[in-house]
């Protein structure tokens, strides 16, 4: 993620671990991984970055993976993906009470000068998300926005936010 809107494939350094290859699964505690329907190809360079991925603790088959791409579910254990929010994710995590209400950072990327800063909500294990009323500059202030959930009370999230020249914007609390 720190090398956004960069391209190090076409640039001398020749960093091409920075891209992706998608979500794979295992079905038999990690002695082989199998390619889900959310893979890329390096050649699509930014796209392939994925943040997290969510496994619902009640239904092995209910998937969420977030990243450059956006948030994704799958309801069949990832053979298929539906796109259900589109902006930039930073950062995803999970009430640790309730794996059904997700929170998802939004970002700007500083290097193409394109999406916003947000925080979002899902109450639903991502099949939907409200953008949250947290106050922070929405476009080209925030760069990345890191989130955390009070393990002890979840009804505590904290946002670190830092500014498009890599220093400190704030700390948040909801």
């Amino acid at each position: 993620y720190a090398y956004l809107g960069i391209a190090l494939d076409l640039d001398d350094r020749k960093r091409h671990t920075h891209y992706g290859m998608g979500v794979y699964k295992s079905t038999n505690g990690g002695q082989s991984w199998e390619a889900t329907g959310l893979t890329f190809e390096q050649n699509d360079r930014d796209a392939t970055l994925t943040r997290r991925v969510f496994v619902d603790p009640n239904n092995g088959q209910r998937l969420l993976a977030g990243g450059i791409f956006g948030i994704k579910t799958s309801e069949d254990g990832g053979e298929t993906w539906v796109t259900v929010n589109e902006e930039v994710i930073r950062d995803n995590e999970q009430d640790p009470g309730n794996p059904n209400i997700l929170y998802a950072a939004t970002a700007t990327i500083r290097n193409l000068e394109q999406g916003q800063s947000a925080i979002w909500k899902s109450t639903d294990f991502g099949r939907s998300w409200t953008s949250l009323n947290t106050q922070m500059p929405e476009n080209n202030t925030i760069y990345r926005t890191e989130l955390a959930i009070s393990r002890s009370n979840p009804n505590y999230i904290y946002a670190l936010t830092v500014n498009n020249r890599g220093g400190l914007y704030g700390l948040y609390q909801s």
